[in-house]
Parts: structure tokens; sequence; C-alpha cells
């Protein structure tokens, strides 16, 4: 589908002498082959080897987004969903709703990691409990036909270029570079950085996570 609406949106038949196609292949989607009133053009010049004209159906790629799983989520956060009492009031409430997936901030903008067992944020001190069972939160939230995703804020943090100045988006002059609010960003090209964001992710999927969101990036 992805390929599909690349080529609805992006093809641009060529014009000019050296333009004229020389060979037409048809897509089928869904198993349908394309009428050729939803025929799109892609035209190479002759240093581009041969030109192709692909069709395809436009209501075949309708019906595939149609098929596909309506998100409706909601954004949670630690203490919201790392608490077994307001964990089981915030189902309560989404229950019989139109609510099929929540998101949970697992590392946030402040740095804090909020998932236990990652030996990253024990050694940068960033780690705090909110979420002290995630697999059984994640099962409460599964239990309950909801979409789980754990997010992850990746460079923005407070604490770990505080606590390694090698680990921190640095001024020219050496400083730790702030935003217009003060706050500070670990360095996107650290390697160790990676690393880090990675290991939340792994420890994530392990509780059983649906989906990953890394976010500030």
């Amino acid at each position: 589908m992805i390929h599909a609406l690349f080529f609805l949106l992006l093809a641009q038949p060529a014009t000019g002498q050296n333009a004229a196609p020389d060979k037409t292949a048809e897509i089928a989607v869904n198993g349908k082959t394309a009428p050729p009133s939803a025929s799109v053009a892609l035209q190479r010049t002759p240093a581009d080897a041969e030109a192709v004209s692909v069709s395809l159906s436009t209501e075949a790629v309708r019906q595939k987004i149609l098929s596909e799983k309506i998100v409706r989520g909601i954004h949670l956060t630690c203490w919201g969903a790392g608490s077994v009492k307001r964990r089981r009031a915030i189902l309560d409430k989404i229950k019989g709703s139109v609510i099929n997936t929540v998101v949970v901030a697992v590392k946030e903008v402040n740095g804090k990691v909020y998932l236990p067992g990652i030996e990253k944020a024990a050694s940068l001190n960033s780690y705090e409990a909110a979420i002290p069972d995630p697999e059984e939160m994640v099962a409460d939230f599964k239990a309950a036909g909801i979409y789980t995703v754990a997010r992850i804020v990746a460079f923005k943090d407070t604490i770990a270029p505080k606590a390694r100045k090698d680990l921190a988006v640095l001024t020219p002059e050496g400083d730790l570079w702030r935003s217009y609010n003060g706050s500070t960003w670990a360095d996107p090209y650290n390697r160790e950085v990676w690393n880090y964001n990675l290991e939340v992710a792994v420890r994530a999927a392990k509780a059983g996570f649906d989906e990953i969101q890394f976010d500030y990036i």
C-alpha cells in the first residue's frame, strides 16, 4: 500500500522527445487488476533505461486503508498507568468508549526512566519507581482489549547531560547547551545515548508493550 500511495502522490508523467514509454506493466492490488482509468505513468529518460507505466486500482487502495484498525488512543502518565488503583479507574472510564489504545510514558522529557531493571538508568540515577510492575500493567490493559504503546523521549534529557557531560549536547565553549527554557539535551550522535534508549525499549518490549514510540528525536 505504501508503494501504491507513493506512486499516486509523486509520479509525474515526463514530457519531451525522450519520454515515450516503451514498456507497460500492470500491478494487481488485493488480487484485482487495476482499471485503465486509475493508471499512473512512471516514465524515465533513456539514461534511466526503460520507461514503466504502472496501473493501480484506487478503490483497492481505499479498501485496504479502510480495513486497517483505527487507532483511538490517549496518553497516560507513568503514575496514572503504573498505579493499580489509578489504572483500574482509567480502565473503568474508557470501558465501552471508542478508546482502544494507550500511550504510556516510560522515559520522559525530564530524563526520568520509569521501568525497573535498566542498568544505565541506575548508573545515571534517572530511575523512578512509577511503574513498579510493568508486566502486570501491560497485562491489565491487554485483558481489556487495549493496544499498548511505550513512549520513550530519546534525546531531551535533564539528567544524563548533567551526570555525564560527555553524553550532552555542548556549546562551542564546552558548556551544556540549553534551549530557550533552559532544557538540556543528550547528544544524538553519541552511540552510548542510542544504547541507553534501546535498553529502555528492550525492557518495554519484554514487558509486553505492542509498540515502541521514540519521541523527541
